[in-house]
């Protein structure tokens, strides 16, 4: 089953993109699109392949930035959105592009930067003083807060908020690049993750400068964190299961060797969502995001449960 995982995700994502370019609000027809057809291929290129690629590195960046954030936190069950990291880049972002449009003018690049601003500010305020279950409810109090101003933000200056629907092939190279040099910093600290099995006692016991590995990561985690937030919004507990989806799959794999899977794991669910939003209620589109939530709601509510039992 090991060997055949890699190859079967790689299929079914290969399949779930075919399947996204010629569904949604409008039919595309594979005939149209063989004999050039020009409003065809004016829908696919320009709408939906980039689509279809935001959601697979929206995916990849949500199961990576999760994985990364239990691995160094030592907390299986906290991501982005648990931690109100994604709440607080939205904010930021929408409060940037109110008082200071011009900087606004790089969307992607702006909530890139934004999200190392609040992932430096989380670690300097929260994370050292809180652990565990306290960490995880001042999170989710963090998330509403913000998500809370976030609304007034909007029902007060009509701002935009990002979602899939909206997506620019400006957008996606721009996200593909940061997940790229992204992914070049993560192979050069990947020698050092493996300290984060023992304890933070162990690992200056063995000679490893933990918090030096940890501030490189949580850069990391905030430029790719605020580049997808700015790009599709936020998206709840997605980040938090994907980890644990790939542990079941691959128990005996240690948490270092889950990257790929939960990666592949990420792309395909908000992939399949977000095809899923385009297609149930067609020409309407319904909330990718809502129905992402419908799907791990439930699923995040068993982890705490398992959790709890083990404990």
């Amino acid at each position: 089953m090991r060997k055949l995982l890699m190859p079967i995700l790689i299929g079914l994502l290969i399949c779930s993109a075919l399947v996204a370019i010629v569904v949604g609000s409008t039919h595309v027809r594979l005939d149209d699109l063989i004999t050039g057809q020009t409003m065809a291929w004016q829908i696919v290129g320009q709408l939906r392949i980039p689509r279809i690629l935001t959601a697979i590195i929206a995916g990849v960046i949500l199961g990576v930035t999760g994985l990364l954030l239990q691995i160094v936190t030592r907390n299986s069950l906290v991501d982005s959105s648990i931690l109100g990291l994604m709440n607080g880049t939205q904010f930021l972002s929408l409060l940037a592009g109110i008082t200071v449009p011009n900087f606004f003018g790089g969307k992607v690049l702006a909530g890139a930067l934004l999200g190392v601003v609040v992932v430096v500010m989380w670690r300097f305020i929260v994370w050292g003083r809180l652990q565990n279950y306290a960490l995880i409810l001042t999170g989710i109090a963090l998330a509403m807060t913000f998500a809370a101003l976030t609304e007034l933000l909007d029902s007060g200056f009509n701002v935009n908020v990002s979602n899939l629907a909206v997506v620019t092939w400006s957008q996606v190279w721009v996200l593909g690049i940061i997940l790229l040099a992204s992914l070049i910093v993560l192979v050069l600290l990947s020698s050092h993750l493996k300290f984060y099995a023992v304890s933070a006692v162990q690992a200056r016991q063995l000679g490893e400068d933990e918090n030096r590995t940890t501030w490189f990561i949580l850069l990391v985690v905030g430029l790719l964190i605020g580049g997808v937030t700015s790009v599709i919004g936020v998206v709840y507990f997605v980040g938090v299961i994907l980890p644990q989806l790939a542990q079941l799959m691959l128990p005996r794999q240690s948490r270092l060797k889950l990257f790929v899977p939960t990666a592949l794991l990420g792309a395909l669910l908000l992939l399949n969502a977000d095809t899923l939003a385009r297609t149930i209620l067609a020409p309407r589109e319904l909330s990718a995001t809502a129905i992402l939530l419908v799907i791990c709601g439930p699923v995040f509510i068993g982890l705490v449960l398992r959790k709890v039992k083990h404990a």
